[in-house]
């Protein structure tokens, strides 16, 4: 972490740090120039984003307003406020790709409206004004999401209405008595996934099958909003599920056919795997699985090949069959071709030999 904050300029000298616990309470040293946030709580994305947005709207920007300067011409104080992403290659291509194709389930939506607040009484960004505002399930071509609507939705709550929980819309509306511009933007820094580059063959090749699972996701983000009618099928997705179905398609007739060594390896990796965990699932080795995913992936394809060509419609039975399909694909390879696992007991004396050899070098 101290990398990659040196990295981006960043100095973390008498940083004050901050854990929070996820129970309400938190724990801190003491005031610093900079604050480290260590989130201690979510676990997934969407928890993730909502958890720093909130905390830098309510911990931070009110600080960064009041000690600002006010703009000559626009007569109010502005700050700039920029996040940047740190993660795998992939996962920052797939957060890219889903604001982009979806944006009103976008992560990014939330660093978006965080200035909202601060904008006046019913802050609500430039980009709209009130006689634009609707639910997130409107028809229309334009989706625009409030801070208070976005967090509701989102996390569960629904369309706010007067029969919302009085407590979470009270706490929603608390706005701060600070005003002004808060402009927000963010980038990213990319970490190389390790696996494609392992010294095993059957590691790489396990590594290359969970990366074309996991570029699946901005689809999967899309056909849920498809079978929820919440948004139209993109067919940059389509033709993304295509070409990935293609890649699947040679990486397994590239096992059988040119790469025998590797498919023995995965097999005897995958059974030891299995009888280890208590998961032999009647003989099925990770050749026999990729097989399975391939074919699910095959019929998600044909079911949504009309709206993906603009050549017919698809029926709502059918999106959910193939919703159901691309859910089974990825599951089957997240789970069984992940390369990044715990060691079993047999792999833990490798280690020690690899140490050894370090050591005589």
């Amino acid at each position: 972490f101290r990398h990659m904050c040196e990295a981006q300029n960043i100095d973390l000298g008498d940083s004050n740090v901050v854990h929070d616990n996820g129970d309400g309470t938190s724990a801190s040293t003491s005031a610093p120039p900079v604050g480290i946030f260590i989130d201690n709580a979510s676990r997934d994305d969407d928890d993730i984003v909502h958890c720093v947005t909130e905390k830098v709207k309510n911990d931070y920007i009110p600080i960064w307003l009041e000690s600002s300067p006010t703009v000559n011409g626009l007569n109010q104080k502005v700050v700039d406020v920029h996040f940047t992403l740190i993660s795998t290659e992939y996962h920052l291509c797939n957060i890219n790709d889903v604001h982009h194709r979806s944006p009103q389930q976008s992560l990014l939506t939330a660093v978006e409206v965080l200035g909202d607040s601060f904008k006046g009484i019913g802050g609500f960004s430039g980009r709209q004004n009130m006689s634009n505002r609707q639910s997130p399930s409107s028809s229309s071509g334009l989706h625009h999401f409030y801070e208070d609507d976005y967090d509701l939705y989102r996390y569960g709550q629904g369309y706010p209405n007067a029969n919302a929980n009085s407590s979470i819309n009270n706490n929603m509306r608390q706005k701060s008595s600070v005003r002004g511009v808060v402009k927000t933007s963010w980038s990213f820094q990319y970490a190389t996934y390790p696996y494609i580059y392992a010294k095993d063959e059957a590691t790489v090749f396990l590594g290359k099958c969970y990366l074309l699972g996991e570029e699946l996701m901005p689809l999967l983000i899309n056909m849920r909003g498809v079978v929820e009618q919440r948004e139209f099928f993109q067919r940059d997705n389509y033709l993304m599920l295509t070409s990935i179905r293609r890649s699947l398609v040679n990486h397994i007739e590239e096992l059988h056919k040119s790469a025998p060594s590797i498919k023995t390896a995965l097999i005897r990796s995958s059974q030891n795997s299995f009888c280890e965990n208590n998961k032999y699932e009647g003989g099925r080795d990770i050749v026999t699985i990729l097989e399975g995913s391939l074919l699910s992936l095959g019929r998600c394809v044909d079911l949504v090949k009309p709206a993906g060509l603009h050549i017919g419609s698809v029926s709502k039975s059918e999106w959910k069959r193939a919703l159901d399909s691309l859910e089974h694909s990825m599951s089957e390879i997240r789970d069984h071709c992940d390369p990044d696992r715990p060691l079993r007991p047999s792999e833990w004396g490798k280690l020690i030999d690899e140490e050894k050899g370090t050591l005589q070098i």
